[in-house]
C-alpha cells in the first residue's frame, strides 16, 4: 500500500502570526504605500461576504508580492527568519512526523504560505517531508512583484486526486485548520481539523466525519491521532 500524509502549515503545524515588525524591513515610502493598499484590500474582504477562500488568499498574496517587489531575496529571507525565530511547531507534530516516517508514509506540506517565510520553522521539524507552497517570482536574486504560483484549496485536492489515479492501492490522510482545507480533508481517507471552529461545524453537519483536534499542544492529541491512523492500517 502507498501511504501519503498531507499537512497545511500555518495554524496546522505551527501558530504563525504575521508580525507587524515585518514592515520595518522597508523604507517609509514603501510602508505607507503598502499600508494604504492593504487597508483597501482588507476593507474589500470585510465588506464583500461573497469572497471565496481562494479569492482572499489571492488578495493577501497580492499585497505581499507588491511589498516584496525589488527587495533582495537573501535579505528578506534572513529578516523573516529572525522575526519567526520564536515560532515553534505544535507539540503533536514532531512525534507524529516520526511515527509517519516509521510507518512508511510520504509526508508532504502543501500550503498557501510562501517558502521563504516558513523556511526557518520547517528546519525545526523532523526532516524527510516534501514542500509544495505558494511562490513569488524571483529574478537576479530579487523579488519581481509577481506571484509565480498560488497554492489554493483546489491545488490541495488535485494533489490527492493525482495520487489516487497513479496508484491502485493508496491511503491518504490530511491535516488542516481553515475552511479552505475542507475539500482536502474530505477527499482524504482520513481528515483531521486542527483547532476547529465549532460554529462552522455546527452549520456543516455533512462534515461530521472529519476528526476534530482541539488541543494540538497535547501528547494525548498525538496519541489519539496515531490511534485513528492505526485503525486504517
Amino acid at each position: 500500500m502507498d501511504k501519503f500524509a498531507y499537512f497545511d502549515f500555518a495554524w496546522t503545524i505551527c501558530p504563525l502570526y504575521f508580525v507587524s515588525e515585518f514592515n520595518q524591513a522597508f523604507s517609509k515610502e514603501v510602508r505607507t504605500e503598502l499600508k494604504n493598499f492593504a487597508i483597501s484590500q482588507q476593507k474589500l474582504i470585510n465588506e464583500d461576504k461573497s469572497l471565496t477562500y481562494n479569492e482572499v488568499v489571492g488578495i493577501v498574496n497580492n499585497v505581499l508580492s507588491k511589498l516584496l517587489e525589488g527587495q533582495r531575496v537573501d535579505y528578506i529571507t534572513e529578516y523573516v527568519g529572525k522575526l519567526f525565530k520564536g515560532c515553534k511547531p505544535y507539540e503533536y507534530v514532531s512525534p507524529l512526523f516520526q511515527y509517519l516516517y516509521k510507518k512508511g508514509f510520504n509526508v508532504e506540506i502543501i500550503t498557501a504560505d510562501c517558502d521563504f517565510m516558513i523556511g526557518s520553522i520547517l528546519r525545526k521539524l523532523p526532516q524527510g517531508f516534501k514542500l509544495k507552497s505558494s511562490l513569488m517570482g524571483i529574478e537576479n536574486g530579487k523579488f519581481t512583484g509577481k506571484i509565480k504560483r498560488l497554492l489554493n484549496d483546489k491545488v490541495k485536492v488535485d494533489v490527492i486526486k493525482e495520487i489516487e489515479t497513479s496508484s491502485k492501492n493508496v491511503l491518504t490522510i490530511a491535516f488542516g485548520d481553515s475552511q479552505g482545507d475542507i475539500p482536502m480533508l474530505e477527499r482524504a481517507n482520513l481528515g483531521f481539523f486542527i483547532k476547529p471552529d465549532r460554529q462552522f461545524f455546527k452549520d456543516k453537519q455533512d462534515l461530521k466525519d472529519i476528526v476534530h483536534i482541539d488541543n494540538p499542544d497535547s501528547k494525548s492529541s498525538t496519541d489519539y491521532i496515531i490511534k485513528r491512523i492505526e485503525e486504517l492500517l
